[in-house]
């Protein structure tokens, strides 16, 4: 039940950030948008890699916040350096302007992996199964 509100909650933080610092722009409904599209990236990019993702990790023992931070910011930032690189090829751009996606991505990303590991907490629940105390 943990993994599920974990899934469910994990992209929300991010995208309150997001809708912070896009409220900071003009516009009326750039915050709200902005908010929902981070979000969406976000359930879109854990159901394509996160779920396999946290699966292998699951599998393999790995527990700390850190290592679900990097793996969120990875698979977060790395399609869209992918669609950057891409589109690039066919003439010159402004690269920092265009580096901006991925990197703001990646810093959601790790949000939304530390946020999943805050809920599931998986070394809390491997030390329960071992009979051990959770804390």
């Amino acid at each position: 039940m943990r993994r599920l509100a974990g899934f469910l909650v994990a992209p929300w933080p991010a995208a309150l950030l997001a809708a912070i610092w896009y409220s900071f722009f003009p516009g009326p409904l750039k915050a709200a948008s902005m908010a929902v599209a981070v979000a969406l990236y976000l359930y879109a990019i854990q159901i394509v890699l996160g779920i396999p993702v946290a699966i292998y990790m699951n599998r393999r023992k790995y527990v700390r916040g850190g290592t679900y931070g990097l793996v969120g910011a990875a698979i977060a930032g790395l399609p869209l350096l992918v669609f950057v690189l891409w589109g690039a090829q066919g003439g010159s751009r402004d690269w920092e302007m265009a580096m901006r996606g991925p990197y703001w991505f990646s810093v959601f990303g790790a949000i939304a992996g530390l946020t999943y590991w805050l809920i599931v907490r998986p070394d809390r629940s491997r030390q329960e199964k071992n009979g051990q105390p959770a804390g």
